[in-house]
């Protein structure tokens, strides 16, 4: 995975909504392979993107990702990066509404 980071690394600044799936992809490398804080940092990352970018690409890969992720969902750092994927994506529980 060194090499892909070097690779995302070296990905012109133009090329904003590609980073964003790569880094997603990158997040469900990590989780598959059994690293759920990296998994989660980038996947934290791809969503900044995919939310700035308004990418359909990379909320669809994210969601792949967050997939891998959910056996490490006691996983602060997972958590988090769920919850954020939720608020975004519209999916997050509703609360009652206050007086």
């Amino acid at each position: 995975m060194a090499m892909f980071e070097a690779e995302l690394r070296a990905l012109p600044s133009v090329y904003r909504n590609d980073q964003g799936v790569y880094l997603s992809r990158l997040a469900r490398a990590y989780a598959v392979s059994g690293e759920p804080e990296q998994a989660a940092a980038a996947a934290d990352r791809a969503l900044s993107i995919a939310i700035d970018t308004e990418s359909a690409r990379a909320m669809a890969e994210l969601s792949a990702a967050d997939k891998a992720l959910q056996r490490w969902n006691t996983v602060a750092e997972v958590a988090t990066f769920t919850g954020r994927l939720k608020l975004m994506s519209g999916t997050a529980p509703s609360r009652p509404a206050t007086g």
